[in-house]
């Protein structure tokens, strides 16, 4: 007993010694100040409005992570399917945001993505890569991680500034907020589509598919037309990103209409006719799925080129 006690006994001495390793360690392992941790760009990049925050955002996570299971059935590479599911994956659901709003550098459409929220102080989901545990919320333009709206350049240039985000896959995954105005003039859309073609990078793999229907038909017709209006502009540019054509007559009717799919009061009348929730999403992704799938393989299947030598590709899914 005596020896053990002696053996678990620290003179005064030895417990400086030991604390003062301890500073020294703690102090040489610590960051040296002014540095700080460089900024790792996702592999794969999906823009996207509030549908993403409310209702897709945890699916469409899942859907890039688990690329391998949700796919395999559509794209014959396994190798590809793996590499994919692996890839660092980050969704941006801006509310209130459209196409414009990504490729504009003034302007209401430039605001809603750019200007502070003034209800909630922040405007945007953030799901995967990049991330903040216990914060799904951020003000777009705020923070080392959405430095995107610097003057005089779009939020679209901004994101893709030398060393910032350079994804190997981006994506963009939106349609309601302004498809008003692409319905009702087809030169909006070739407007927008102009803009993103001229701000892309030569050698970026991009890909366009409009998001969930919703509750409202006519809300929905009005979606269809601007869905069409942009695809053909994308068409007249040459199909410089792969586009997927979602406003499909069967993911309309799966999911329109069905108040099951959407947030409601207590009386059972919708609530929210914008936001499907995760049932709906879950409902769109496996009619969605075969062309999404195929889409996204088809992008990164391609080999990345130096900017000087990227060609004009012709790839669209076709409904």
């Amino acid at each position: 007993m005596r020896g053990e006690l002696r053996h678990r006994t620290r003179s005064p001495l030895s417990t400086i010694v030991c604390v003062a390793v301890l500073v020294v360690a703690a102090l040489t392992t610590r960051p040296a100040p002014g540095t700080a941790k460089p900024f790792v760009t996702p592999e794969i990049l999906v823009l996207g409005d509030s549908q993403l925050s409310f209702g897709s955002g945890e699916l469409m996570l899942d859907f890039f992570q688990n690329f391998d299971r949700h796919c395999r059935r559509f794209v014959d590479d396994a190798t590809l399917r793996t590499r994919i599911s692996n890839m660092r994956t980050q969704m941006i659901g801006a509310r209130s945001t459209s196409l414009q709003s990504w490729v504009s550098k003034r302007g209401k459409a430039w605001s809603s993505l750019c200007k502070k929220d003034k209800s909630w102080g922040v405007n945007a989901s953030v799901w995967g890569h990049n991330a903040t545990p216990g914060r799904l919320y951020h003000q777009m333009g705020e923070g080392k991680k959405f430095d995107v709206c610097r003057k005089g350049l779009s939020p679209l240039q901004a994101l893709l500034r030398r060393k910032y985000y350079a994804p190997d896959l981006l994506m963009f995954y939106l349609i309601g907020n302004g498809s008003g105005r692409l319905a009702n003039n087809a030169k909006a859309a070739e407007s927008d589509v102009a803009a993103l073609m001229a701000q892309l990078p030569p050698s970026q793999k991009c890909l366009f598919m409009t998001t969930t229907p919703i509750h409202t038909p006519r809300r929905n017709r009005t979606r269809i037309k601007a869905e069409r209006a942009l695809k053909k502009a994308f068409e007249r540019a040459g199909n410089r990103c792969s586009f997927v054509p979602a406003l499909t007559p069967v993911s309309i009717a799966s999911i329109q209409g069905k108040r099951q799919y959407f947030r409601r009061h207590k009386s059972g009348k919708v609530k929210d006719p914008f936001h499907p929730n995760e049932k709906a999403t879950r409902k769109f992704l496996n009619v969605i799925k075969p062309k999404l799938c195929r889409a996204i393989a088809g992008e990164l299947s391609m080999p990345q080129l130096a900017a000087s030598e990227a060609p004009e590709k012709s790839h669209v899914v076709a409904e």
